[in-house]
């Protein structure tokens, strides 16, 4: 450090003998050699007959140097007993060993037990438990622990002797760090997530406790995409502020110190309680120290600092409530007051505080009126009308039919220091479950000075006065109901508070601020040049309830007091702001009389400029979607339907002549993609696509066509064709085709070109063989112009019955099949109208019966060979014997011519 003469940075200035001065100089080589008194020390478990002494510095960081350095650890005897002491109490080293059962000793005043627990409330190398395992990754800041840059983790191994549990204070600082299990804290006891992926604990410390049984246990504290904060943002990180492990040991063997800033002034306690604004302590002590004359503390520290004379900076303008037109000017120290009054210096605040003065005017739209629920108090403040109605010539009226209001509210005004209602900063503590009503909020997290967090400054707020020595979330919140789509602009600079080095400071303090928990990081600079008026606006806030947060962050090792200012907070559309101005609703939308804003004319209806109501879009014609300015004709082969919201296509069905396509079979989204673009195609055929397609515009809306052009890195949709039109390749007569072409989509192209629109054609091919269901192939994939080709049994044309002709089956048992069979390359059944019919005199045997009959005609034709056979052999016996007769009756001629006479006779 550098001399600083008295005068400065608060020391009383003090005059002394001529060409005598005084200089304050702050350096680490005014601190005295250390000494034992800088060291205290902590007894362990006794184990057989000795116990571990283990030495700590008083204060962190020590306020001496050099000398005697910390002293190594020993061992001292020790009894050993299983004595159970509860928490407050301990058992004396020398305790037990007789045939009594030792007694538990209360802590005494300026001391704490844990009560056979390890304590960690302050995080340095020297000071952390044996089972700390010196290989983790997160910083030890002294009062606390912080994670670091990326993944990194706290790890301690306790071995725990009875039932217990490990408590816990921590911080999460992470808002907006990302989805994931893997990001934010996560604790494991023994390899088991009990805390995952926290991201926030709303600015507060948290404390959590799970149980222990008897053995050893790995406790881990794991921080994920984690980012340690600097002079350019916030960054992303859990703190640990206070870890205790019960069940280590059944009685601590000897009471704590209280660390500095701290005090305990009963015996039997189990921690210890800070010490009140305008007091320090050092460690082990039963009670706070006021701070001498000429300086102050906030609290919670060693030593006080020195106030400065008061100036203009340590006042505030403030006002009485308005009543009846008037109130009371007056000026008033800020909240803390840090600085000391010298009664021989004049200052102009200090002579007549208190003029009466007219209240200013309200902002435009606004009258004043009593304070809706507390008037008393607060008397009357400047409101708007209610909504949907304008403030006109002092009275509030409705607003017009087909006509909007456009409301507006200014808080924290640079130039008008008018009370608003909702603008009025609470003074006093106000937890974040008190946080429900409209308008300002305020908290304050750490060593806060100011404890309320902001405060008024003239009108404008301030984030406050706060300690250097520890880490500090100074929150504002405001809450707000949009009747509609608004916006929020505000203006901010950073301030220092007294003369540090800011230039050499590597940890500052800055502003982040949040909507609804998101923060505003592309329009809010975390932190700004110094004394150099920023301006933040972010538009598109839809409408509903919201929460606003300006947090102002100290990070703890920081040696710059800074504080924000914050002012001209203007919220367009807010319930709570005035109507300063009406202007037409455009086309497409429309207001009733006292409503005050506009609403979509419903799908089939459209509306011109400045209408009360909706009209029905004329026969023919279509408004597919709400606040249609006007209605559009259908697409060739489309008709509009009844209502007038749609162009339908009777069931993605088409006609050209006598010829009819269905393609319900393929009215489902399609997505194509072709290798080396950067763009992914989405098509339906007879349907709008839907959200499932992933076609939405840049505001994140369902863009309104059937074919679609998706940036596949920025995910934009962009129309590709949003009329359908069926268009007929051939003569009806012939063999047309069917083609679907999509227009009036998006303008594409180069800017030489505008009026150029996005189209899409689908080329159906006729393909009988096909499966009912397919996928087009994509062949072009232009920029304005996209060609699909798709081969299905569905491009065919629905088949007729000149498509067919008959067929008939085999004659069985006197019946055959006949149908009538497709021909022709349609779309329809193979086969239609089986029928059977009968054929006459046309049998068929079965065959067996054809086995049997055959085998009966190869037997008759045996036998029948056999009888010819036999017929043959006797024919020629008689032939022989007719021979030999012959010769016989040949040389009896004479003799036998009256036998043969007989014979004649005979035969």
């Amino acid at each position: 450090g550098y001399p600083e003469g008295f005068y400065r940075e608060g020391y009383e200035y003090v005059e002394g003998p001529p060409c005598e001065y005084s200089f304050s100089w702050k350096s680490v080589y005014a601190c005295p050699l250390c000494t034992l008194l800088d060291y205290d020390f902590s007894i362990g478990s006794c184990i057989n007959g000795m116990a571990a002494k283990t030495f700590f510095p008083r204060e962190v960081p020590n306020r001496c140097i050099g000398g005697m350095g910390l002293p190594e650890p020993t061992e001292v005897p020790c009894v050993v007993s299983t004595k159970v002491c509860a928490p407050g109490t301990y058992l004396p080293i020398s305790a037990g060993g007789g045939d009594e059962e030792p007694e538990c000793v209360l802590a005494s005043p300026g001391h704490f037990s844990p009560g056979g627990a390890i304590v960690v409330d302050r995080f340095a190398t020297t000071l952390m438990p044996s089972g700390y395992d010196a290989r983790s990754s997160w910083d030890l800041l002294g009062e606390v622990a912080r994670s670091g840059d990326g993944d990194t983790s706290f790890t301690v191994v306790a071995e725990v002797v009875r039932p217990g549990y490990v408590s816990f204070e921590y911080k999460v600082v992470a808002e907006g760090l990302g989805s994931g299990d893997d990001l934010g804290l996560t604790f494991m006891l023994d390899d088991q997530a009990l805390i995952r992926g926290q991201q926030s604990t709303q600015y507060e410390f948290d404390t959590k406790l799970f149980m222990l049984t008897e053995g050893v246990h790995l406790l881990k504290w794991r921080f994920g995409g984690g980012l340690r904060p600097t002079r350019l943002n916030r960054g992303f990180y859990a703190i640990l502020n206070r870890i205790v492990i019960s069940g280590t040991s059944n009685a601590s063997r000897s009471d704590l110190p209280c660390v500095e800033g701290t005090y305990q002034d009963q015996e039997g306690k189990d921690r210890c309680k800070d010490c009140p604004p305008g007091t320090k302590s050092g460690s082990g002590q039963a009670s706070c120290t006021p701070c001498q004359e000429h300086f102050y503390s906030l609290g919670s520290t060693s030593e006080c600092e020195g106030r400065p004379l008061c100036g203009p900076e340590h006042y505030g303008r403030f006002f009485t409530p308005c009543r009846d037109g008037r109130r009371i000017e007056y000026y008033a120290f800020l909240d803390p007051v840090v600085c000391f009054d010298d009664p021989n210096v004049p200052f102009p605040y200090k002579e007549e505080n208190a003029t009466e003065k007219a209240c200013p005017p309200c902002p435009i739209g606004m009258r004043y009126a009593p304070h809706p629920t507390d008037p008393d108090e607060l008397g009357d403040l400047c409101q708007p009308c209610a909504d949907g109605e304008m403030l006109q010539d002092g009275a509030c009226a409705k607003v017009p039919a087909g006509q909007y209001s456009m409301r507006e509210v200014t808080y924290l005004s640079a130039t008008s220091t008018a009370p608003v209602l909702g603008g009025q900063i609470p003074v006093g503590v106000e937890p974040p479950e008190a946080m429900l009503s409209i308008g300002f909020h305020t908290q304050c997290v750490g060593r806060c000075g100011t404890l309320q967090g902001w405060r008024h400054l003239d009108g404008r707020a301030d984030s406050g006065y706060h300690s250097v020595e520890e880490e500090v979330d100074s929150v504002l919140r405001l809450e707000v109901e949009l009747v509609e789509e608004g916006s929020l602009h505000f203006k901010y600079r950073l301030s220092p508070q007294g003369e540090l080095g800011v230039e050499e400071d590597d940890q500052l303090s800055g502003l982040q601020v949040l909507i609804n928990t998101v923060p505003l990081s592309s329009v809010v600079q975390y932190h700004p040049p110094l004394n150099q008026v920023q301006s933040a606006f972010t538009a598109n806030i839809p409408a509903g309830y919201h929460m606003i947060e300006w947090v102002f962050h100290q990070p703890l090792g920081t040696r710059s007091r800074l504080r924000v200012i914050l002012e001209d907070v203007v919220v367009t559309n807010s319930l709570a702001g005035g109507v300063s101005a009406t202007s037409d609703c455009p086309r497409g939308t429309y207001a009733p009389e006292g409503l005050g804003r506009c609403l979509p004319c419903p799908p089939g209806s459209y509306s011109d400029q400045g209408s009360a109501e909706c009209t029905p879009c004329p026969a023919g014609t279509v408004a597919s979607q709400a606040g249609s300015p006007e209605c559009e004709s259908c697409g060739t082969g489309t008709f509009a339907s009844p209502d007038g919201t749609e162009c339908n296509t009777n069931g993605c069905t088409f006609q050209h002549g006598i010829t009819r396509w269905d393609l319900s079979s393929l009215n489902r989204p399609v997505s194509s993609t072709v290798n080396g673009s950067d763009t992914r195609f989405e098509l339906s055929l007879c349907a709008k696509l839907d959200y499932d397609s992933g076609c939405l515009s840049e505001d994140r809306n369902l863009v309104d066509a059937y074919a679609c052009a998706v940036d596949k890195y920025t995910l934009i949709g962009r129309n590709a064709g949003k009329v359908l039109n069926a268009v007929f390749r051939g003569e009806a007569s012939s063999s047309p085709e069917l083609t679907l072409k999509y227009t009036d989509g998006a303008q594409c192209g180069l800017p030489g070109q505008a009026g150029a629109s996005r189209t899409t054609v689908v080329n159906f091919q006729c393909d009988p063989d096909a499966p009912a269901i397919t996928s087009p192939t994509l062949v072009s994939p232009g920029e304005c112009y996209t060609v699909y080709e798709w081969s299905s049994l569905a491009g065919c044309p629905l088949c007729v019955p000149e498509d067919y002709v008959e067929q008939r089956g085999e004659c069985v048992n006197g019946e055959q099949t006949v149908a009538l069979v497709r021909q022709a390359p349609c779309n329809g059944p193979l086969a239609v109208d089986e029928t059977k019919r009968s054929c006459a005199g046309e049998y068929t045997l079965s065959l067996s019966i054809i086995v049997g009959i055959v085998a009966l005609l190869v037997l008759l034709g045996l036998v029948a060979l056999v009888v010819t056979v036999r017929n043959y052999k006797m024919a020629q016996r008689y032939d022989a014997l007719m021979n030999s007769s012959s010769v016989r009756s040949s040389s009896h001629d004479d003799l036998g011519a009256g036998a043969r006479n007989i014979d004649d006779a005979s035969l």
